[in-house]
């Protein structure tokens, strides 16, 4: 790899999988071959071999990454991976690799723009908690159609809220790109979310047992900022957070960081009722305007359930069992 640019994990990811050399089968011991191929890409898939947003495949695709074919069903080696990455292959290609660049994303009111150095098609993922957008989870997306340097992801249609945006992109060729202003995302604000933020509400981390400094800062900068954002956390997610701090699930599981949190919150609400937002995305025949199908979202858990057809008592059923309204 000498005298090549430095590549991230990603890029060496998307090199080594589009360098891939399907394995051809070797005909006297086949039938043990086959059952070995089948077994081991099984397991890979159960053990999360990577897939999923912006992955690259073998062949170059841009919905995740393709296991390698087996030749005639049947691999060339009893170890699984035997013949399938061509590693010189990969690093020939890291010389003349050019990877889309992301440029000057801004936010244009309830909109994020951007340009990209080549044409490129994208899509944005959003959450209204960027630790929870770090992790790969989001509330809402945004795709576009077709390639193109000039982009707009509009989030109007969302509820109001401060939306934590991760661009990827992808050029022709199928080498792609994410943009995720180092971490916590490009912020959007959708419908009068900047006067909320105005002055945002926190809570003192250190009343938390074990929390010092260091720790609320990491908590701050990831955009928790009160104990009812803690206690929403896993402990997979919090840890995730502090990695660089050097604590593990293990630590938050054992000293209950979120469940203190859980308890301040509670403490802190006392009498101020619950706010509970959801999201209804209805889908009807523009001829006959029968409804076709119903999704309802609950933003405090990022639950959804959806419904055929237009079903009030379970929509209401689910909105009254996630607000805890069972009762009135």
């Amino acid at each position: 790899m000498s005298g090549l640019g430095q590549l991230t994990g990603e890029q060496t990811g998307q090199l080594l999988r589009r360098a891939a050399r399907p394995v051809a089968a070797r005909e006297q011991d086949a039938p043990v071959r086959a059952r070995d191929a089948a077994g081991s890409l099984s397991g890979a898939v159960e053990q999360g071999t990577p897939s999923g947003a912006g992955g690259q495949g073998a062949s170059g695709g841009a919905h995740g990454p393709e296991l390698p074919e087996v030749a005639g069903g049947a691999a060339s080696g009893h170890a699984w991976g035997a013949g399938k990455l061509d590693v010189a292959r990969a690093v020939e290609s890291a010389a003349t690799a050019v990877f889309p660049r992301v440029v000057n994303p801004r936010a244009e009111g309830a909109t994020l723009v951007w340009e990209t150095d080549v044409d490129c098609s994208w899509r944005v993922r959003c959450h209204t908690v960027p630790a929870r957008l770090a992790i790969g989870k989001h509330v809402a997306e945004r795709a576009g159609t077709g390639f193109g340097r000039e982009h707009r992801a509009d989030l109007s249609g969302l509820p109001p809220g401060r939306y934590h945006c991760e661009i990827l992109v992808t050029d022709r060729s199928g080498l792609w790109a994410r943009d995720d202003n180092g971490g916590p995302g490009h912020v959007v604000p959708v419908e009068g979310a900047e006067a909320a933020a105005v002055v945002p509400a926190e809570d003192d981390f250190q009343r938390v047992k074990g929390v010092g400094p260091k720790i609320s800062a990491l908590l701050h900068q990831a955009g928790i900022t009160t104990f009812e954002q803690l206690r929403a956390l896993s402990v997979e997610e919090l840890a995730a957070i502090l990695h660089p701090a050097g604590i593990g699930a293990e630590r938050l599981a054992k000293q209950d960081w979120i469940g203190q949190a859980a308890a301040l919150a509670a403490e802190e609400r006392r009498a101020v009722p619950e706010r509970h937002t959801f999201t209804l995305t209805v889908t009807a025949d523009s001829g006959t305007r029968e409804v076709l199908n119903c999704e309802i979202r609950h933003h405090q858990t990022d639950d959804v359930s959806r419904v055929r057809g237009w079903d009030a008592e379970r929509l209401l059923a689910f909105i009254g069992e996630r607000a805890r309204l069972r009762n009135r």
